[in-house]
């Protein structure tokens, strides 16, 4: 009988590799192969992984339609395992790929975007770190503004977006997402 962590190790490898070696373990049902009952799990899989792109790409998914962005998610799930125990950070390496892959490197556009995107991702899932206020900088000595270094909130990114539109763009959405932020907190503390 084989162990479970061996047949969960050939199911993964079924699904991510595509080693088919997972099927001897596998029963034909009375009405389908064991080849075509996995392959609905290597399928959902992929299916998932694609779906999570576009959930963290939003931006770039409306830019290019649903239809040009569906080749867009399914050859980076292709092309990228996940290594990540959470989906939160699956797609990171999109903009990086979007450099790369044909055809979409010959749209530079859609990795400036994709770019943004993440860098908006994660200031949003960064630290929760205190920031500098008004009053604690007015507590320092004009003779010691000279010294003064200042470190940036981990929030905080740079990205060099060649795109105009698309900054413009960002800058709308980050606009549209502190307005939200600013009504949340009104609504709780109300």
């Amino acid at each position: 009988m084989t162990s479970l962590a061996t047949l969960q190790e050939r199911f993964q490898r079924g699904l991510l590799q595509g080693d088919d070696n997972i099927l001897s373990d596998i029963t034909d049902s009375p009405r389908e192969t064991k080849g075509a009952l996995f392959d609905v799990y290597r399928n959902a899989y992929g299916a998932r992984l694609a779906e999570i792109v576009q959930h963290d790409f939003e931006q770039l998914s409306a830019y290019l339609g649903d239809e040009a962005f569906a080749p867009v998610a399914r050859a980076y799930v292709d092309a990228t395992p996940s290594h990540h125990a959470n989906a939160r950070w699956y797609s990171r390496a999109l903009p990086d790929f979007l450099k790369t892959a044909a055809p979409w490197c010959e749209a530079p556009e859609l990795a400036d975007l994709a770019s943004l995107e993440r860098a908006l991702g994660e200031a949003f899932d960064a630290a929760d770190d205190p920031v500098l206020t008004l009053e604690a900088l007015a507590t320092v000595p004009p003779s010691d503004w000279a010294s003064l270094q200042f470190r940036p909130h981990p929030s905080v990114a740079a990205c060099l977006v060649m795109w105009a539109e698309l900054a413009d763009a960002a800058r709308e959405r980050v606009r549209q997402r502190l307005a939200e932020l600013r009504r949340s907190c009104a609504a709780e503390t109300a």
